[in-house]
């Protein structure tokens, strides 16, 4: 597991930490000194765990303000917050891409590119990820049939695109092994291997859904359909209801429940429970409270409640993750 550090530009780019994207302060930002000022500090994970494939993730605080340029090279990265913030990565000519808790996002950059991040002083970010280049694809040639495998090998046939895909209960745990288990050495770096793999296949898994859902549903559905996600997102403990969440992103009732059933699977009301229990298994982990209070902190008021619905979404009870 890495150590927590403090990390500054000089380091970032001097290619220990380099797998497809290098960092530098814009101009505005210079100063005396800025290369060597720690921008952050906890622990950084960037290792490549086979041909065309690293795996990535931090656990960190920003130390101070600061916008930093990426200049990327062709590459498709996921990025899964599994708690806290992350800045938004502006890139020129395109909208922002947004991370939000629990929920991955890919974004591919086909001819390379640039961006920049927006660092807050004070912000906490726990994410893990993986960087994806064509050398992994091309390994597999003319075989490649997976569906999933090739709708993320397309983000690499795109100048720029990114996309937030579906929350999936298993991936949590997928993401977080990678930044905090306890081997060391070889086991280690067989470990990242297995698990990044299987990281990769389960992100692939929902790439496809988002695939087939996007040829089912109208971009503009789709749409707002990232709209309505974000304001559940934004107060799991009291959503809006159905009605005033469709007139908040601009829809009727009966569209917004198609759109969540065609791309995410679930009701409104399902997406809703999802996330309460996949955060609450995050706070069970991190051993946050005893099961009744993280059970009324995602808005269950009857732990017993909560209890059967937790062992319905993963298989057991609660009172295992403790």
């Amino acid at each position: 597991m890495p150590q927590v550090r403090q990390y500054s530009i000089t380091e970032l780019t001097s290619g220990a930490l380099d797998f497809s994207v290098r960092f530098s302060l814009p101009f505005c930002s210079q100063r005396a000194g800025a290369v060597r000022t720690p921008l952050f500090e906890g622990t950084l994970l960037n290792e490549t765990v086979c041909e065309g494939l690293a795996a990535t993730g931090h656990e960190i605080t920003y130390l101070e303000d600061n916008d930093v340029d990426f200049q990327i090279d062709a590459s498709l990265t996921c990025g899964f917050l599994i708690d806290g913030d992350a800045p938004s990565l502006a890139v020129p000519g395109h909208a922002d891409v947004r991370q939000r808790q629990h929920t991955p996002v890919l974004i591919g950059f086909g001819q390379g590119g640039e961006g920049t991040g927006r660092w807050r002083s004070g912000t906490r970010a726990v994410m893990a990820g993986f960087v994806v280049t064509n050398s992994f694809f091309d390994r597999f040639g003319d075989e490649l049939q997976d569906d999933g495998l090739r709708a993320m090998r397309d983000f690499l046939r795109n100048d720029h695109r990114a996309q937030t895909l579906a929350a999936s209960p298993g991936l949590a745990r997928i993401a977080l092994a990678n930044l905090r288990h306890n081997y060391a050495k070889e086991m280690s770096r067989l470990f990242l291997e297995s698990n990044t793999l299987a990281f990769l296949m389960a992100v692939a898994a929902l790439a496809a859904r988002g695939e087939r859902a996007e040829r089912r549903l109208p971009h503009h559905h789709l749409r707002l359909l990232g709209l309505a996600c974000e304001k559940l997102d934004s107060d799991l403990v009291n959503p809006p209801s159905t009605m005033e969440l469709a007139r908040d992103v601009g829809t009727n009732v009966t569209t917004l429940q198609r759109a969540f059933k065609l791309s995410l699977g679930v009701t409104i009301f399902g997406y809703v429970q999802r996330r309460r229990l996949e955060v609450a298994q995050f706070l069970l982990r991190e051993r946050a409270g005893t099961v009744a209070i993280i059970a009324a902190q995602v808005g269950f008021s009857n732990p017993a409640a909560f209890a059967a619905a937790y062992r319905r979404q993963f298989g057991y009870a609660p009172t295992a993750e403790l």
